[in-house]
């Protein structure tokens, strides 16, 4: 991902007690300089968040790796 919703470095959501699989998408629109595929992952009552591959994120050169952390608290 990138930031989230443009400036937040992470964020914890919040999941509703549904299919999570109703939830994610293919992106039907690839971001401005990105190859894509795009996963759009919709939660209810926030902008949606898009996640890229990890060659994506700059993961193509020898020794690269990249983390990313989203907490999830489920109302289950």
């Amino acid at each position: 991902t990138d930031l989230i919703d443009g400036y937040k470095p992470e964020v914890t959501l919040k999941l509703p007690a549904q299919d999570l699989e109703k939830l994610f998408s293919v992106s039907a629109a690839t971001p401005a300089g990105y190859r894509g595929p795009a996963i759009q992952f919709n939660p209810p009552e926030r902008n949606p968040i898009t996640y890229l591959p990890y060659y994506e994120a700059g993961g193509r050169t020898d020794g690269s790796w990249r983390l990313t952390w989203i907490p999830f608290v489920s109302e289950r």
